[in-house]
């Protein structure tokens, strides 16, 4: 009787609906899967590194755009976050060094993000440039953004190449740096980030001198993060703009003695924004 009320029901043909999608979405991610191998063909054969997050987040941003009414960017972008950490073992299980100094949230923020198909060691010398791993395409680092073991990370060996959480609830700051080899790729919204040292101490957010870099520089949105005494990380939101001679003017504010590119990564999305 159960059975027959169900049928009637419908939901034995729902079902079956339900199964030929599987069948679509089985044969569409072995489609993907094989082009994930393609690419670390071509990634192997020219050194290239692995680990993109840049081009995860222009992902996201085309997941956004794509205005679906069922499932929020959340529910879709946690759906994705495992096809595309399948994807990139398929090409190489990465090698993840997060370091020491980073809390129970942030690990899990990791874990959630990566996924347990890669490796993830914990280091207490993250830049010790003795090993060499730095060099190897499948490595990547994630350290505390405001952890003062950034002014030991050589900017010529090494970026920041992106940035954790990739998808905010709400306009927040990041709360971790993933350091790795540059991909170059460049998106219309990026995030740019400068070392610096200075010869006064810095007041930060909606201080006066948040408001003379970013008048200085023509550009709106800008933050401050402290490492220590006389050492700070400038972020810098680039929308649909150049960075030409930015590093000079940069260099010739007053009260930065010194400064140096330490990455570029595309800024995360928070849900509820408009992509352009």
């Amino acid at each position: 009787m159960v059975e027959k009320n169900l049928e009637n029901l419908g939901l034995d043909s729902f079902r079956q609906k339900l199964d030929l999608i599987d069948e679509d979405l089985k044969r569409l991610l072995n489609d993907r899967a094989e082009i994930a191998q393609k690419i670390a063909k071509i990634k192997s054969e020219n050194n290239l590194p692995i680990y993109h997050p840049s081009r995860e987040v222009e992902i996201l941003r085309k997941l956004v755009s794509s205005d679906d009414e069922k499932l929020n960017i959340a529910q879709i972008w946690s759906i994705w976050r495992s096809i595309i950490n399948v994807n990139t073992t398929i090409q190489a299980p990465l090698n993840i060094l997060i370091h020491q100094d980073i809390g129970k949230p942030d690990y899990e923020l990791i874990v959630n993000n990566f996924g347990l198909s890669n490796n993830i060691t914990i280091s207490n010398s993250l830049f010790d440039y003795k090993n060499g791993l730095e060099k190897t395409s499948s490595t990547i680092k994630i350290i505390s953004v405001d952890s003062e073991s950034l002014r030991d990370m050589d900017s010529h060996k090494e970026e920041i190449i992106g940035s954790l959480p990739q998808l905010y609830l709400y306009e927040q700051e990041p709360k971790l740096y993933i350091i790795g080899k540059s991909s170059k790729l460049k998106t219309f919204d990026d995030t740019l980030l400068f070392r610096v040292e200075t010869n006064e101490n810095l007041s930060l957010k909606y201080s006066k001198s948040v408001e003379t870099i970013s008048n200085i520089l023509g550009i709106e949105t800008v933050t401050l993060q402290k490492l220590n005494k006389n050492v700070y990380v400038i972020s810098i939101r680039l929308i649909n703009n150049k960075i030409k001679e930015l590093c000079k003017k940069i260099g010739d504010i007053d009260f930065i003695s010194k400064s140096e590119f330490i990455g570029r990564y595309a800024t995360p999305h928070t849900m509820g924004e408009k992509i352009e």
